[in-house]
């Protein structure tokens, strides 16, 4: 019967770090295909305030547009609103984790004209900001937009107004500003962006040079750092095709990388594939499966259940309104190595040694070996005893400190605990092939 504890292990007076080893391979998993109708061009974010996936319009064909707003809590969608914005596509958003709101820019409208108009979601209700001729970008659509977290700033770039745009433009909560910045990416609509939280830059990879041309497409990654106002171009030995239509890129925070998943080259191919920036170069992530190819979908991390949350997207290589309604995740999914119920990633002790009892040497104490929520056993601190001791006195010394640390804690009594020290003593017979004594039965 295993008990669960924290504990820290000495040995004399040096503390003894247990290494353990991470197993973990990305996962996409099919999570439902119930909820918003099936969309292409709609936009999502992730409201850390809220700890759920924020979803708003997108179209299943040309002459029909959504205006409505969905989240995700980690095991349903539920539809949260019906008015606000108005229905629309290709329209752009971020989170403001500071104010706690979803911000919303332009998109095109059912009529096919292009907005400029701004919107902030609460969690409850839609408002228009910037109603009182605050300065505010040109009508826009395809434009890429995250958040700052270090600055405190919404930031926008590029998109279509049409023709193409490469202006960077920041949101305050109050009005937008257009930033003059130190060189730029080239004039592009629909760039996947991102920002990376702990190098603190706006990432944003590829975007349509042409719009809606075949092989017209970036394979650049560049990098905005918003305090100098400067964009830098990233040179990376690897990359993803060259492509458009992308989503945001994802920032996994227990990797501390952009994911990517598909885009289109407006040929012949939507992408399936899934690829990593690591702030220096992408690198390919295999995955047992993967959803279908796709573009005009729109991907966010869930902070909270640590995945990747897909949704939607064109199927088709070129704008076929072959849309979806199906929701995927990409996961780590976490190696068990020891079978313990912990995973390795938590496991200070991944193959822990998990018998039934607490044998040393030959010598079978008969006292249950407890595994803690470090994920080591008894035998196992018992095991960092015999390797951090330079004698058998160490070695006894050690033992005799964990047995009364266990009698304290009440995980054992003090009749087992002689036990165990007792096989500890004449463990030093075995070192050397003496044959240990015999047990002495405990009195009745």
């Amino acid at each position: 019967m295993f008990q669960w504890r924290s504990c820290t292990l000495f040995v004399g007076l040096t503390v003894v770090s247990l290494s353990h080893v991470v197993h973990a391979e990305p996962e996409w998993l099919l999570r439902s295909e119930t909820g918003p109708t099936p969309r292409t061009l709609h936009a999502m974010v992730w409201d850390s305030c809220r700890n759920v996936v924020v979803l708003f319009g997108g179209a299943s064909d040309p002459a029909h547009r959504f205006g409505d707003t969905w989240e995700w809590n980690g095991t349903e969608w539920e539809l949260r609103a019906t008015n606000g914005p108005g229905p629309r596509l290709d329209h752009a958003m971020a989170f403001d984790s500071n104010r706690c709101v979803t911000v919303l820019f332009g998109g095109i409208v059912g009529d096919g004209n292009y907005m400029n108009d701004t919107w902030e979601w609460n969690g409850t209700s839609w408002t228009e900001k910037c109603t009182n001729g605050c300065t505010r970008p040109p009508t826009l659509a395809s434009a890429g937009m995250t958040y700052d977290s270090s600055q405190h700033f919404i930031v926008m770039f590029g998109g279509y107004a049409p023709g193409l745009q490469n202006n960077t433009w920041t949101w305050n909560g109050t009005s937008w500003s257009r930033v003059v910045t130190n060189n730029s990416p080239a004039p592009r609509s629909s760039p996947a962006m991102g920002f990376d939280s702990v190098r603190q830059r706006t990432v944003l990879f590829g975007g349509n040079l042409v719009p809606v041309v075949c092989g017209t497409h970036s394979d650049e990654t560049w990098e905005l750092d918003l305090a100098t106002a400067t964009w830098t171009l990233i040179p990376t030995a690897h990359r993803p095709n060259p492509r458009g239509e992308n989503s945001h890129l994802a920032f996994d925070l227990r990797s501390d990388g952009m994911i990517l998943f598909g885009g289109t080259d407006f040929c012949t191919t939507s992408y399936a594939d899934t690829w990593e920036f690591n702030g220096a170069d992408w690198i390919p992530v295999t995955t047992p499966i993967a959803p279908p190819g796709r573009h005009g979908h729109d991907m966010v991390y869930d902070a909270i259940r640590q995945e990747v949350v897909l949704f939607g997207g064109d199927l088709g290589p070129l704008s076929n309104w072959i849309v979806s309604g199906q929701t995927w995740t990409l996961t780590e999914s976490e190696t068990d190595s020891d079978h313990d119920g912990i995973p390795d990633a938590d496991d200070q002790c991944p193959d822990s040694d998990l018998n039934a009892t607490v044998v040393i040497s030959a010598c079978n104490s008969g006292v249950n070996n407890h595994l803690f929520d470090s994920g080591c056993s008894m035998m196992d601190e018992i095991a960092q005893c015999q390797a951090n001791a330079h004698n058998h006195g160490q070695f006894v010394s050690c033992v005799t400190a964990l047995v009364n640390e266990w009698r304290a804690e009440g995980l054992i009594t003090g009749r087992e605990g002689s036990r165990i020290t007792r096989c500890a003593a004449q463990s030093k017979r075995q070192t050397f092939n003496m044959t240990p004594l015999p047990m002495e039965q405990d009195p009745k």
